[in-house]
């Protein structure tokens, strides 16, 4: 049976990493005072350092804010140094290191085990789903690549173009328009742009 921070860890984590849209490097260099409130306790952003020291601001919910106080209250009130105190960490003889992205990894296992004995089907949770979801869902809203880009601290657009990947909504829409005699992308024996997608992706997850 789960204590009740732990679950209040979990509600946070989770969510925190689907609306942050950061990979996991991203969010374990996170500090207290990267959370940063604008005007009142309802509205938050994350002030981001990514990858080549590009520095950019994510917006976060108002549910995320909610179970960030509460995490708050637990992990990390009584550190006399919260402000510079990562935000995900861990204590090993009394002292507060950086988590690693295997202690991650063994987290998200402990909550599928949670998580699936109340829905079996749930999919493997992994840090990069969280991720992934958070562009679909972007892009899906009708937030354009660019900005979905930017979000995720992408530089590169085409790599974003990865996370566009097609809903059975969308693939759909996309059969009945060449059903219509819509130009179809590959028309004229042209290659596809993004046909080396898994190479794409492999980039992306840092496997290459």
């Amino acid at each position: 049976m789960l204590q009740r921070k732990q679950v209040y860890e979990i509600n946070f984590s989770l969510l925190f990493f689907h609306d942050s849209g950061c990979g996991v490097q991203d969010i374990l260099d996170l500090k207290v005072k990267d959370f940063v409130f604008k005007r009142n306790d309802n509205k938050a952003e994350l002030r981001i350092l990514g990858k080549g020291r590009k520095y950019r601001v994510t917006p976060v919910t108002k549910e995320v804010v909610k179970l960030f106080h509460k995490y708050f209250r637990i992990y990390h009130f009584e550190d006399d140094n919260e402000q510079n105190t990562y935000l995900f960490y861990t204590v090993k003889k009394g002292i507060i290191s950086q988590m690693s992205s295997d202690n991650v990894q063994r987290f998200l296992k402990v909550y599928e085990k949670e998580a699936k004995k109340i829905q079996l089907d749930l999919p493997h949770l992994h840090a990069h789903l969280f991720r992934h979801t958070r562009a679909i869902r972007l892009y899906m809203a009708g937030v354009p690549l660019p900005l979905v880009a930017e979000w995720l601290g992408n530089s590169n657009l085409e790599t974003t173009q990865i996370y566009a990947q097609s809903t059975v909504e969308m693939k759909r829409k996309a059969v009945d328009k060449l059903a219509n005699g819509e130009k179809s992308v590959f028309d004229n024996d042209v290659t596809f742009k993004y046909a080396n997608g898994d190479e794409i992706l492999r980039k992306l997850c840092g496997l290459k």
